[in-house]
This record gives C-alpha cells, structure tokens and sequence, in this order.
C-alpha cells in the first residue's frame, strides 16, 4: 500500500473518510498543529500521495448551520450565522469550553468572552475559525510550504494559496466515486462509505436570500472559482 496523506476539510465528509481510513494507516492532517508538524519532518511528504476533499461552500454552510443547530449549541437564524461568518477582520481568542472548540470568532474590538461562552446559544459567533474557513485557507494552511499561522491572520480575498502539493482533490458532490479513485491510487481495496455524522436538513438552496448568498459568495470566493462551484437555480 502506498504512504498516503489526507489533508483533512471539515464538513466535506470528514468524519465518514475518517471512520474508514483509520485502521488503514492512512496519515491525515489537521489544522491543528500541521504548520508544527512540517516544520519538524519538512520532506516527509515528499514520499506520501496527497488528496482532500471539498464541498460546495453554499452546501457546507447549511450543512454546520444545521449540526450547530441540532446539538442546541445555538438558536440563531441562518442570516445571523452566516452574518457572523462573513465578519471579515477577525480576531481568534482562545477559550476553555467544549472539546474542540478552541477558537471563536469575533468582530475585532469585541470584549473577551466569559469562559462558559459555549453555552451562551444567544452568542452569534460560536464559529470556531479552523471549521469553516475556506478550503483554499485550510488546504494552505495544512500545506508544507504554508507560514506560521500565528504570524498574520490570512484573508481569503486577497491572499494567493498554493495547494499545488496536493496529488489529488476530490469532491464531496462525487464522495463515493472520488473516494474509490483515493484507493485505487493509495492500493487499498475499494468500500462502500458509511454515513457518518450526518446532520438531517432541506436543500441548500432553501436557506439563502439574496444578502447571504452575497456573504457567501465573498467569503469563499476563492473556492467557488478554483472548485468551480457555483450557487445551484
């Protein structure tokens, strides 16, 4: 079996690619701690195959709209959430809450939050940054070549990402058909992805209006264009 790489986008099936390729030995890289890992091993990719997977931005909105809303970890509308994920100057601040929340997102000037903000659902900005940044933005920032994530806070809207290291992208869209090319190329046997975390809600498209659609379309411009993906009709 060929040393295999996963650079992992969340909620463009990640937890399903998980589940799968966890007992394979397939390495997957996270946001966290990737800039630290190329850093120690700078060409221990060169050896490895290296894929992702993406989504449609619009679909992967409303995909963590829906999840955050069935946990009960929020009660705002779909336009404040997408509101708060188009605040574009951010500041990251750390906070002590729920597993995997680390990071939240907060219009720059905007006092520190209480440590038990997580459980505060009338708080807008429980976005933790590393979930739904842009594709682009992550595939860059897991890459080898990528900067110090501490160093400058990346913008989507005028920042050039190279993710040219990567062997091969695959999409959420083609999820089955993409993910039997991964194994074919890794020389693992094809299987038949389970659904996993999978967060029950209506078309996409039945969420937008015309001011989400346009804080949408600016924040993952950079995904619509190099995915070539585009608002369904």
């Amino acid at each position: 079996m060929k040393k295999a790489l996963w650079f992992r986008v969340p909620k463009c099936g990640s937890c399903t690619i998980k589940r799968v390729l966890k007992p394979t030995g397939v390495i997957a890289i996270q946001a966290h701690g990737a800039f630290k890992f190329f850093k120690k091993k700078p060409n221990f990719y060169k050896d490895h195959w290296k894929f992702a997977f993406v989504r449609n931005p619009y679909s992967r909105v409303v995909s963590s709209y829906a999840h955050w809303v069935t946990k009960k970890w929020t009660d705002i509308s779909f336009e404040e959430y997408c509101e708060a994920l188009g605040v574009n100057r951010a500041k990251h601040v750390r906070i002590k809450g729920r597993r995997d929340m680390k990071r939240m997102i907060l219009p720059v000037g905007a006092p520190e939050p209480p440590r038990d903000a997580h459980k505060d659902s009338n708080i807008a900005r429980l976005i933790y940054s590393h979930l739904l940044a842009p594709a682009t933005e992550t595939l860059y920032g897991l890459g080898p070549n990528s900067e110090d994530p501490n160093s400058k806070n990346l913008s989507c809207s005028n920042a050039s990402f190279d993710i040219s290291y990567l062997d091969f992208i695959g999409k959420m869209e083609n999820l089955q058909n993409d993910f039997d090319y991964v194994c074919d190329m890794v020389g693992m046997a094809r299987q038949k992805l389970p659904h996993t975390n999978v967060t029950p809600h209506r078309h996409y498209t039945e969420y937008y209006n015309t001011k989400t659609k346009q804080i949408i379309a600016e924040k993952y411009a950079k995904d619509l264009e190099l995915f070539g993906y585009t608002f369904e009709k």
